[in-house]
């Protein structure tokens, strides 16, 4: 396989290393991804700070949007971190396992904050469809056990709320 010009050789890996000189396009791409993804890393930590401060936030959809936030600033993160200095100062000696174990990274977090999208729905969908079964859904053992062997991360994230449920427990049966 080779590139557009005939002379070169294709080298695995290039793709991901820069031309090695900087243009105004690169600044100007690199300033945006560094602003918006900055951006998105703050308000995602203020997202965080206001659902510990409010009670409100403390049951099982709170702890889901928590999971949901983690996994987006750790996304972003990535784009702060990486791909932003990347496209400024446009470097060539990046290996290319480097960038491909960053774009792993990235690909967790952000793969983390899709998933937890589907259970925040399957939450809202349950507290409208059947409220009244919502406790028995939420404190069966069997969906406990789901929900907290997702991912080490979506554990950690949602024990700090796990006892602090606004859902009432289940009903005991009468003995």
């Amino acid at each position: 396989m080779t590139s557009s010009n005939v002379s070169e050789k294709f080298v695995w890996g290039s793709e991901l290393e820069g031309r090695g000189v900087m243009t105004t396009f690169d600044t100007m791409v690199g300033v945006s991804i560094w602003a918006l993804t900055i951006s998105a890393v703050v308000i995602g930590i203020l997202n965080l700070c206001v659902i510990k401060k409010l009670t409100i936030f403390h049951n099982s959809f709170g702890a889901f949007w928590v999971s949901r936030t983690i996994g987006e600033i750790g996304s972003n993160i990535v784009h702060v971190l990486y791909s932003a200095p990347v496209t400024v100062l446009q470097p060539k000696d990046i290996p290319p396992t480097f960038g491909v174990t960053i774009f792993m990274i990235g690909y967790f977090f952000a793969s983390e904050s899709c998933i937890m999208h589907q259970f925040v729905s399957a939450n809202r969908m349950l507290a409208v469809c059947a409220p009244l079964k919502l406790a028995l859904i939420l404190f069966n053992p069997e969906v406990r056990r789901l929900f907290r062997g997702k991912s080490k991360t979506v554990t950690n994230s949602v024990e700090p709320f796990a006892d602090q449920t606004t859902v009432a427990p289940p009903p005991q049966e009468p003995q």
